[in-house]
This record gives C-alpha cells, sequence and structure tokens, in this order.
C-alpha cells in the first residue's frame, strides 16, 4: 500500500466520496452538482461545450468520460484485432477530446471470462500507448458487478492475465474502472463479493501499491439475479435508498486512498434504466447531507459494515480455507518475528527474510482519531513489500514541533528518533 495518498487526506480536504453517473445533458444538473461537489463524476457520451461547464460547476472533481459503442461492436474488433481496435478507439477519443475529462472510458463490461481477458489487455495496453501520444489519460476494463472470477484455490488466478496492463497504468498514471452494485440494497446479497468486491477481496491481494480505481457505476441492480433491468425504485423508496447511499460513502473512506470515488447508476437516464434514475429525491439528498473534508471532519465510525475475513466466508465464489483475523498489536513486546516474501514470477523476483525486533509498538494519542489501523497479516501475499513497524506517530505538515497541539507529533517519538 502506498500511504502518500492515505497522509495527504489527514490535511487535504475532498468533496462527496459518492457522486453521479450521468445520463444525458449535463446541464439541468449543474445546480445540483455544484451543492453536490462529488469526487468522482461519470458521464456518458459527454458534450465537450457541457464539460467545460462541468469543470467551472466541479472545479476539483474527477471527470471519467465514457465513450458509449454498442458492446457487439466492440468486442468483435477486439476478437478481430486488438490493436487495430485501440487505434480506433483512440480516434474516436480525439475525435470528442475535452481537456476537462480527466480519464476516458471506452470498453464496458466486456470480454471478462478468463479465455477473453489477454485480448482486452492487449487492447487496453495499446490505448494507453496511443494515450500518451496525446497527453491524455485512460480509464481501462471497467469489469462488471462480480468480474472477472475469483476462483478457487487460487484467488487471483484470472485477474494475474491483467497485470501487465495494471503495470503499465499504474506507471503512467491511468486507472482501473470497476462496477460494483448490490440488490436488494447495497450490502446484499454477498457485500464482499458484490458490492465491495474491489476493496475486500481484491486490493488486498493486488501486488501494485499505487494503482487507483474508480467505480464509474454504483447502486443497486436486479440484475444480479437476471432478467429485466429492476433499479433502486423497484426496491427501496428514496429516503431509504439515499440513506443507504451515505451510509456507505461514511464507510467507504477508509478506501479513499485507492478508490477515486464512486459513481451512481444513474442521474438522467435512458431506455431501459427509468427504475435507476435519482434525479429527484435521492439526488437532493445525497449532495445535501455527505460528508466532506479532511478525515478529522468526516464521520466515517459507526457505520456497521466491515469485510470478513478473506476466505473464511462460503459465499459464492469463496472456499472455507480459514485464515487468522487481522488483529490490532497489543503491549508487551511480541516474539521475534521471521517474515518471509515469497517469489512472484510477474513482479520483481528475489524473496527476502526479515526478522523484526523484539519491540513494543507505540502509538500516538491521535491514532484513533484519525482512522488509522495496525494489522498483523498470517502470512504475507505473494510479491507483498513487508515493514516492521515499530511506532506510528503524527506530524503536522512534517514539523518536528512537539508542541502539543493536535496531531502534533508526540514528545516520546521526537526523544526517540532524536537520540
Amino acid at each position: 500500500m502506498d500511504p502518500a495518498p492515505y497522509l495527504a487526506r489527514l490535511t487535504q480536504p475532498r468533496g462527496a466520496i459518492i457522486g453521479p453517473h450521468i445520463i444525458g445533458s449535463v446541464r439541468p444538473h449543474l445546480p445540483l452538482l455544484q451543492r453536490w461537489q462529488p469526487r468522482l463524476i461519470t458521464v456518458l457520451d459527454p458534450s465537450p461545450s457541457e464539460l467545460a461547464d462541468l469543470r467551472t460547476a466541479c472545479p476539483d472533481a474527477v471527470i471519467v468520460g465514457r465513450l458509449f459503442v454498442p458492446d457487439n461492436e466492440l468486442a468483435d474488433r477486439i476478437r478481430s484485432n486488438p490493436e487495430a481496435a485501440a487505434q480506433w478507439a483512440h480516434e474516436l477519443t480525439m475525435a470528442h477530446f475535452s481537456p476537462h475529462v480527466t480519464y476516458w472510458q471506452i470498453a464496458n463490461e466486456i470480454l471478462q471470462k478468463a479465455e477473453d481477458i489477454p485480448i482486452l489487455v492487449r487492447f487496453e495496453m495499446r490505448r494507453m500507448q496511443l494515450a500518451a501520444t496525446a497527453a491524455y489519460l485512460c480509464a481501462i476494463f471497467a469489469f462488471g458487478v462480480g468480474n472477472p472470477d475469483l476462483p478457487e484455490p487460487q484467488r487471483m488466478a484470472v485477474w494475474q492475465q491483467t497485470y501487465p496492463a495494471l503495470e503499465m497504468a499504474e506507471q503512467a498514471g491511468h486507472i482501473v474502472a470497476v462496477h460494483q452494485y448490490g440488490m436488494p440494497d447495497l450490502f446484499r446479497p454477498f457485500q464482499d463479493w458484490y458490492g465491495n468486491r474491489l476493496e475486500h477481496q481484491i486490493l488486498p491481494r493486488l501486488p501494485f501499491p499505487t494503482l487507483k480505481f474508480a467505480v464509474t457505476e454504483y447502486g443497486i441492480d436486479g440484475m444480479i439475479e437476471g432478467g429485466a433491468p429492476r433499479g433502486w425504485q423497484n426496491f427501496a423508496g428514496a429516503q431509504e435508498y439515499a440513506e443507504q447511499l451515505l451510509r456507505s460513502g461514511r464507510y467507504l473512506e477508509r478506501f479513499s486512498g485507492r478508490v477515486l470515488g464512486y459513481s451512481v447508476f444513474t442521474l438522467g437516464h435512458n431506455n431501459p434504466w427509468q427504475s435507476y434514475d435519482i434525479a429527484g429525491a435521492v439526488a437532493n439528498a445525497v449532495a445535501a447531507a455527505p460528508e466532506r473534508g479532511t478525515w478529522a471532519e468526516i464521520r466515517w465510525a459507526g457505520t456497521g459494515l466491515q469485510a470478513a475475513p478473506i476466505d473464511t466466508d462460503t459465499s459464492p465464489g469463496s472456499d472455507e480455507t480459514e485464515e487468522t483475523p487481522p488483529v490490532r498489536p497489543s503491549g508487551g513486546g511480541p516474539e521475534p518475528e521471521v517474515i518471509i516474501v515469497p517469489t512472484q514470477p510477474d513482479r520483481p523476483t528475489g524473496g527476502t527474510t526479515v526478522t523484526a525486533s523484539n519491540a513494543a509498538p507505540r502509538l500516538t494519542e491521535w491514532f484513533d482519531d484519525l482512522n488509522l489501523s495496525v494489522q498483523a497479516a498470517s502470512s504475507a501475499q505473494p510479491g507483498d513489500t513487508v515493514y516492521v513497524l515499530k511506532d506510528v506517530f503524527t506530524t503536522i505538515d512534517g514539523s518536528w514541533d512537539a508542541n502539543g497541539s493536535r496531531y502534533a507529533i508526540p514528545q516520546w517519538a521526537k526523544d526517540a528518533y532524536e537520540n
């Protein structure tokens, strides 16, 4: 994990983590969006002139522009020649280009099976190469809810096929788009495998610590069970749905160092997505009440939501392999611990052995205030870089002035590191 984005959240305020996925004209929603100030806005087939207005209304938002191409057409182009399809997608992007879009998305829930992912990877890698020639950034993949598969016993076997593209994206500043839904609410049927699959299953296992994600579709979707499209209006009232979104947003703040935001599908609609539209009461309620600011200013606790320990669940896509749940270290001084970092073929090789010192950890008094945690992993994941932490303390803008103010370095830490 890259700590920098999380540390930045201590002093840098952010807008609402829950934002909209917009279908149709942006302009009718500009007053709402100006009040809302979401971190992430996904726009389907954005108009260059409207994007300028959107950027004025939401100057700090990450804007994902999705260019609509029928699924079958794009999938057929990629199957025929992934590199030629990427060239075509690049030309399409340039024809619609706007400097106000942060990331451009083309593929959307296509070629997600294990046998198809290699050609999708070729397409996205070539698209990122072409993007570099025109200085724009990509949102790649846009995997649908529950995809790709997490087979047992090797959970990341399918995801590992995407690693060349993920490594390129991490190095060049592109992002990965995913879609996450629940039904009959945001937290069911299996929160760890649908609504929070990225946060609970993927991020703990991925060997790309600085790679960023965007959930470009989020919400309630009855199609998880199959059948015709059935959005939130089939399952909840407007106030109930808004409360679910706000509750979820408070919980998801803890992942905001890796996930740029969540775009609720949808604000505005075309056929057959009428029952998903949040325009009106839901959008107004979410825009009026989201948590904004630094972590110290956000009410992130008390949601009652948490991740199940990995692979102790017997839900679809899991097995019954028991792992020791993470525990917060206590005082008393742990026994020396030997940590083996395994070698992984698609990441830098040469696993090492690290011996931890026999020292009791010390935590700053602001530790819990800042949504920090120290967890002892039962074993390192393949490709992990393992650090042994003794002391965890905070500073204000890097200052070593132990003046007793909120979040300032404690005197014991200053003494320990200066002497």
